[in-house]
């Protein structure tokens, strides 16, 4: 509307209405600034929770590496061979006591393959593994092993069958520890003891024919 000088002016109607849409406006961005400030906040949280699930994550892994890197040590410096093969006889790992012990260079050379019946007689194997599997276990026992060079090595033999909660196929973890010197020792020993007897005895028969002569003539 213009008025009488010709100067426009302002219905009041329409100064309403714009007052009404600053007021709408102003709502509306509130409205966003909280929604802005409401995904600033949960995406700093999402932030730190993943952090956290990190840090946890990679300590788990540090710990678990730790651990394995010491059962690795342990199974590689053990003075006992140590082996782990499948219920069927294939090799999975062995340390190298246990390789020099069974007479083999290296070993690449024994794992993945079936060794067993070359070391134990064929009854002895199956009797061994038909306990594993029923008593999951084989206490230490005194056993005669082959080398691969066909000479017998006493061994002081004992295996436990490991099994997994995911469905993977058992295994055996076994040890052997040399007990050959100690056996050759007792050995040694036995004949001395059979020896000292025998010459006891003989010495006894010796005295009592003495004595018989002697009395004979009286």
């Amino acid at each position: 509307d213009r008025d009488v000088t010709g100067v426009q002016t302002c219905a009041l109607p329409i100064c309403s209405n714009r007052a009404l849409n600053l007021a709408g406006s102003a709502n509306i961005s509130w409205v966003g600034g909280v929604a802005i400030a409401a995904g600033t906040l949960l995406l700093l949280g999402l932030t730190m929770v993943t952090s956290l699930a990190e840090e946890q994550f990679a300590a788990q892994s540090l710990r678990l590496y730790s651990t394995e890197e010491r059962y690795r040590v342990l199974f590689e410096r053990s003075l006992a061979g140590i082996y782990i093969a499948s219920m069927d006889g294939i090799v999975i790992d062995m340390n190298q006591t246990c390789v020099e012990l069974l007479g083999y260079r290296s070993r690449e050379e024994v794992i993945g393959k079936r060794v067993r019946t070359v070391h134990l007689p064929e009854d002895v194997a199956h009797s061994y593994v038909e306990l594993l599997a029923t008593t999951k276990r084989f206490a230490a026992s005194e056993m005669k092993l082959f080398r691969t060079d066909g000479s017998v090595l006493w061994v002081m033999l004992s295996a436990t069958l490991l099994e997994f909660q995911d469905g993977s196929p058992p295994e055996i973890q076994g040890t052997i520890l040399s007990i050959d010197e100690l056996k050759h020792t007792e050995n040694e020993l036995r004949f001395a003891k059979y020896s000292a007897e025998s010459a006891n005895l003989a010495k006894t028969q010796f005295l009592a024919n003495i004595s018989h002569d002697l009395r004979t003539p009286l």
